[in-house]
């Protein structure tokens, strides 16, 4: 091996393990690679790839070493690894758990092998044979707007139509995307804000969908994209995993779908949210075009790029941004007018292809190579260093991942570049460093320049976002003379000089922390929002519900400074002024004090409940903890009474005023006073509370307004008109420093004395000026559990809620005597009886008292009738009503899965119910009549079963039946594969009792038509049943649950069967003399029969009816005439005309249809003259020949009149229930 490739084999090892692990993917020239193919095989490692060539397929390493190897035998693979693609892969040793295989495991796989035998093409669908991967020349011409002052004064020229306003990128992104699609298909996220969820439905031409975030996600989309629609995707980064099966089939078909990606990272166990682009980067081999965005104009101006490229160039294209804060933060941004909008071709403005940015020193020896939101930060921190380190540092910012350029890269970076800095924001992932060590190791590099030393940042998921001191650590490093090689989690730690990491012109900042609660977040937005729109400044508001006592809700209003300054996408570090609540004192008061810098302000807001009944005087008492704090800092603390203000005029109202309507502009008050003390000390004076109830005249109507809806439009013009000066009270107290004053202040008109508590308080002599006697280390007396962090609040919906059975973690097993105790003290533990409590219906609980097959005893169908006794019950139920029964599984089925799974049978376990309270069941019992174990499973169980697994060749093998649409999924639907099956098949996979309820749904009521009318017989309902069972290809008997278990009961023991009532679309006509035309096929005659009796009793009582004409189907008169002798009586007794079709009884076949089109002058005149009703009832197929046999009625020639029979429907008239 020469000098060279080896070499270059070791630094590209550097790159670590990629998307699957278990593989390496080296990068080399072509001509490396063709003389690494000349070597032996002896001395031939794995393929290596060029750079402008990677395969069409990259195969998952599933045939890795150790306890979870894979078999040998090729037909022992997943369908989803193709023989062509990995040949070498067949060598592996055969895995000793995969040695005894169950029976649907071996059909699985014996119909796989035998499809990949005959036929060579095969291959699963989203891995096509066609190379999915987008070359750099075929987006030659991509539009990716570069944001240096060119491009924003062209921007700004071309943009000349369009409204600076403060919005989101959620917003700005969603215009984008509405305004350039036919479809857009949204896929929400936890928590309220997502992206798409400010998109208006009633906007613009575009059709919004709400899609389910699940594996195999996007398939839709790969539909209505090959149908010719212009389709985009909203979704967060949590979504892309799923859609990584229809990334691949889009690449490949060279859909133009936009998929805009906001991405971010939610903590498992602590719901924190953060900048992280983990999941983003799992479809960077997929074949889709990757564009990153890291400002809020710049997102705009790329998403425009974005749909330009899709719709010129025919590729999908992922638009990926920060997420974290960008999504729900509030900026000015210059949006784009309607015209640039709607445009086909690419406006003007975007003119600048830039795959890559490169800012700094043309002569600069190293380079820091970031993508996304740290870009912009870098790059401040860069420029706060130009004027040290003149010549020595540059950011290349990566605005395209996808395809990947070397000698794009080549070009952007300067030939003095002797050290490059990588920061990759992909936990373990090292996407972008993997790029960069291929680059710099191609032809391109080495032979116009020197290797340059290769560093490696890897952030973890960053919640309070990429800060500036990050910035220059890694900057620090990057210049020292010996450099750390790789950088990580300590980062997030980093603590610089806060004066070196502020950035020039940045501007200030305020912090507000507010108590949480009800309308707490929405109301501190709301003031916020109104603030920022008066001042173009930048607000995020960001909440922790579970910090402290009611949560801590937090607004960070960046102020002033150059416009891209507040492109800021970290939290703010430290404030100029914090606006705390009294009521977050306790939990939130330290965190206030930490945040200040040195000599800032404190703008509290008094405690509204702990005002006396006439009294406008607040008592503030603030923790020692807290007065240290602010001592030490020298800071300065005032108290805004703008409740108490507001309130004052409020009650001057002739009309009420919403209280939420007060405390939302209480807090509006407070970030004004907060403003005005950005502005300097000086501004801070009794003039305040005339500027106060100016600036509340001027705009609470509409920033305000707009913000809270029309209830506080109205709430605060009724305030503005009775503004006084007499009813604002402002205090100060000082904490220290050369012009510190005692607490007790000539108070603002008659506020009264707004910090009553001062003088009882010891603030000791630091409140005089002088230094604290004790040493305080920044952060050292944090309580680490106060700290704040933006958490996802997760509230499921109340449909979900009930639908569930309950997560793991709500279901606990019980000792038999803890489990017994509600039964013996039942007034302690509330405990009652209930039927059923997760279903929606108020169930009931029948005797069976009647139950005869009606079907001979050696007849293939058995069809049979029920009678069950409601008497004691107060069910009622109408014609056409359906009865839901609620099947137990077979318990000897049941007893052999608990013996083969391992579970105890007798122990018993607590789970939540639908209305609130907990269950109490044995396992046994809850296989029996909770769960549906042996029901069929959609695709989603699988995924979850995979979940579950630790052998990673069934993890695999589930992931894939469960997300692609293979022939293993439906080679499991023909055998009719269960979830005892599976849970049986896949051993490794191992679910406890708990995991179980959670993850298994529960048996659901099968609804049957009444076939009773309650008038004819009230004391009891009647069903008419056919057993369901068939044979699987591999010649299982399978059984319908329902039928199984209704066609077991004894109805000579009279057991009792769990049941409840739903209404039907059939219904008898109001008026009695209406003709009925019915029209059944076999078990269809169910609720006919019902109808009939109604008429029978309703003509014993002395009422006209009207005739009835029954038309009914089934094979043989002789097995299947089903009630025969009751409607031959009906019929003796001139109640109802049969007319009888029995398809097997005589050569020809015929059907209800046959008789309906014998029977068509009759038909016509029941129509015409008798106001008939027609029904029908039974299997779907015949629907489009009896509505045809009623339209050739209706119709004056022997064409059917279809749209005679459409408004049949349209009155009601035509009623179906088929299935």
């Amino acid at each position: 091996m020469g000098k060279g490739q080896g070499e270059m084999e070791g630094i590209l090892q550097l790159a670590g393990g990629i998307l699957f692990g278990g593989f390496a993917l080296y990068k080399m020239t072509k001509e490396d690679k063709k003389a690494a193919g000349a070597k032996s095989s002896s001395d031939a490692k794995a393929p290596l790839v060029s750079v402008d060539q990677k395969p069409a397929v990259k195969v998952p390493a599933v045939l890795a070493s150790g306890n979870n190897a894979t078999p040998q035998n090729q037909d022992d693979l997943p369908s989803w690894v193709s023989r062509k693609a990995a040949p070498e892969q067949a060598a592996a040793p055969k895995a000793t758990e995969e040695a005894k295989k169950q029976t649907v495991d071996d059909d699985l796989r014996s119909s796989v092998s035998s499809a990949s035998d005959d036929s060579e093409e095969y291959i699963p669908s989203w891995m096509s044979r066609k190379d999915p991967k987008t070359r750099p020349e075929e987006v030659s011409g991509v539009v990716i707007p570069a944001p240096n002052a060119s491009t924003l004064e062209s921007t700004s020229q071309n943009y000349a139509g369009g409204a600076s306003q403060v919005t989101s990128v959620n917003h700005a992104v969603a215009r984008v995307a509405q305004a350039r699609s036919d479809v857009v298909f949204v896929y929400p996220a936890a928590g309220t804000s997502y992206l798409g969820s400010t998109l208006d439905k009633t906007a613009g031409e575009a059709q919004i969908l709400e899609m389910e975030t699940r594996p195999g996600a996007g398939a839709a989309v790969a539909g209505a994209a090959a149908g010719g629609s212009r389709v985009t995707i909203l979704a967060t980064s949590a979504s892309v995993k799923a859609m990584l099966p229809s990334l691949f089939d889009m690449a490949a078909k060279s859909l133009p779908v936009v998929i805009h990606v906001a991405a971010l990272a939610v903590g498992d166990t602590d719901l924190a949210v953060g900048q992280d682009l983990t999941e983003v980067m799992t479809a960077r081999d997929t074949g889709v075009v990757m564009l990153a965005s890291a400002t809020a104009e710049e997102t705009q101006e790329t998403a425009l790029a974005a749909h330009a490229l899709a719709e010129a160039r025919g590729k999908p294209v992922l638009h990926f941004f920060d997420g974290a804060r960008s999504l729900q933060q509030l900026t000015p941004v210059r949006l784009a007018p309607p015209s640039i909008l709607a445009a086909p071709a690419q406006p003007a403005a975007l003119a600048q292809p830039a795959a890559f940015e490169y800012s700094g020193s043309k002569t600069a020896e190293a380079v820091i190579v970031t993508m996304g939101a740290p870009s912009a930060v870098v790059e401040e921190a860069v420029s706060a260093r130009s004027g040290h380190h003149a010549d020595l540092a540059g950011v290349l910012r990566v605005r395209m991942l996808r395809p990947w350029s070397v000698s794009d890269l080549v070009s952007a970076l300067p030939a003095s570049t002797r050290r490059i800095c990588v920061v990759d924001q992909a936990g373990a992932l090292a996407p972008l460093f993997e790029e960069v060590a291929a680059s710099i190791h191609s032809e391109a590099w080495t032979s116009t320049r020197p290797l340059p030393l290769l560093l490696s940042v890897r952030l973890p998921a960053l919640v309070d976002g990429f800060t500036p001191a990050m910035a220059h650590t890694i900057l620090n490093n990057v210049l020292s003379a010996r450099p750390q090689m790789s950088l990580g989690a300590e980062l997030v730690h980093a603590s610089v000089n806060i004066d070196q990491a502020r950035p020039a012109g940045t501007g200030r900042a305020i912090v507000a922390l507010a108590a949480g609660g009800e309308g707490a977040a929405s109301q501190i937005r709301a003031a916020a929002t109104a603030l920022a729109s008066q001042t173009s400044s930048q607000v995020l508001v960001t909440e922790d519900p579970y910090a402290g006592d009611e949560g801590i809700v937090r607004a960070e209003i960046r102020v002033g400074g150059a416009a891209r300054r507040l492109a800021e996408s970290y939290a703010v570090q430290e404030a100029d002024v914090v606006v705390l609540e009294q009521r977050a004192l306790q939990g939130a008061g330290l965190l206030a004090a930490e945040l200040l810098r040195d000599n800032g302000v404190v703008v509290v807001l008094p405690d509204a409940s702990r005002r006396g009944q006439d009294q406008l005087s607040a008592h503030i008492e603030l923790p020692a903890e807290v007065r240290n704090e602010l001592s030490r800092k020298s800071a300065r603390l005032v108290t805004v009474d703008a409740y108490a203000f507001l309130r004052d005029a409020a009650e001057r109202s002739a009309e009420p005023v919403p209280v939420a309507t007060l405390h939302a502009a209480e807090k509006w008050m407070a970030l004004v006073a907060a403003l005005y003390q950005c502005e300097g000390p000086e501004r801070f004076s009794a003039q305040l509370v005339g500027q106060l109830r100016g600036a509340l005249q001027g705009s609470a109507r509409s920033a305000l307004g707009s913000a809270l809806g029309d209830a506080l439009v109205t709430g605060v013009s009724r305030v503005e008109g009775y503004l006084t000066d007499n009813g604002a009270a402002l205090r100060e107290v000082s904490f220290g420093g050369p012009h510190a004053y005692m607490p007790r202040m000539q108070t603002v008109g008659n506020g009264g004395l707004h910090i009553d508590a001062v003088e009882a308080s010891s603030f000791g002599s630091s409140q005089f000026g002088a230094m604290s006697p004790i040493p305080h280390a920044r952060g050292a007396v944090r309580d680490a559990n106060l700290h704040f962090v933006p958490r996802f609040k997760v509230a499921a919906p109340e449909e979900s809620k009930a639908a569930r059975v309950g997560a793991p973690e709500e279901i606990t097993r019980l000792p038999r005597h803890q489990a017994a105790l509600p039964l013996i003290f039942p007034s302690a533990y509330s405990k009652t009886d209930a039927i059923k409590p997760a279903s929606r219906e108020k169930a009931y609980q029948v005797r069976l008292t009647r139950k005869d097959r009606l079907t001979p005893a050696e007849y293939s169908r058995d069809i049979f009738h029920l009678e069950f006794d409601i008497s004691d019950t107060d069910i009622q139920y109408r014609i056409g009503d359906a009865l839901g029964v609620y099947p137990e599984n077979d318990e000897a089925e049941v007893d052999a899965f608990i013996r083969e799974y391992g579970l105890d049978p007798e122990e018993f376990v607590s789970f939540p119910s639908r209305d609130g309270k907990v269950e109490i069941k044995s396992v046994r019992n809850i296989l029996i009549s909770e769960l549906d174990i042996f029901g069929k499973p959609a695709k989603r169980f699988y995924c979850a079963l995979a979940g579950f697994a630790s052998s990673r060749y069934e993890h695999l093998k589930l992931m894939h039946t469960g997300t692609d649409d293979s022939e293993a999924f439906k080679l499991g639907t023909y055998e009719t594969v269960r979830f005892a099956d599976l849970l049986l098949q896949y051993k490794s996979a191992k679910l406890t009792i708990a995991d179980l309820i959670a993850t298994v749904p529960r048996i659901v009521a099968r609804h049957y038509s009444i076939a009773s009318s309650q008038k004819l017989h009230p004391t009891s309902v009647h069903l008419l049943v056919v057993a369901v069972d068939w044979v699987t290809p591999s010649g299982k008997k399978r059984y319908g649950a329902a039928t199984r278990f209704l066609n077991s009961l004894d109805a000579s023991k009279q057991p009792r069967v769990t049941v409840d009532v739903i209404s039907s679309v059939l219904r008898l006509p109001e008026t009695h003399d209406s003709a009925l035309i019915l029209t059944g096929l076999g078990t269809g005659l169910a609720p006919f029969r019902a109808f009939v009796q109604e008429r029978k009793w309703l003509k014993e009582q002395g009422h006209a009816v009207g005739p009835i004409r029954l038309y009914f189907g089934a094979r043989h008169r002789k097995e299947e005439y089903l009630y025969g002798d009751e409607w031959d009586a009906y019929q003796a007794e001139g109640l109802v005309d049969l007319c009888l079709a029995f398809s097997r009884d005589q050569p020809e076949k015929i059907y209800v249809q046959t008789r309906m089109n014998e029977d068509k002058l009759v038909l016509r005149d029941l129509l015409a003259n008798h106001d008939a009703h027609a029904y029908m009832c039974g299997p779907v197929w015949p629907v489009p020949d009896v509505s045809n046999a009623l339209g050739v009625a209706m119709s004056a020639t022997d064409e059917a009149d279809l749209e005679a029979v459409e408004k049949l429907k349209k009155a009601g008239r035509y009623l179906l229930e088929v299935y």
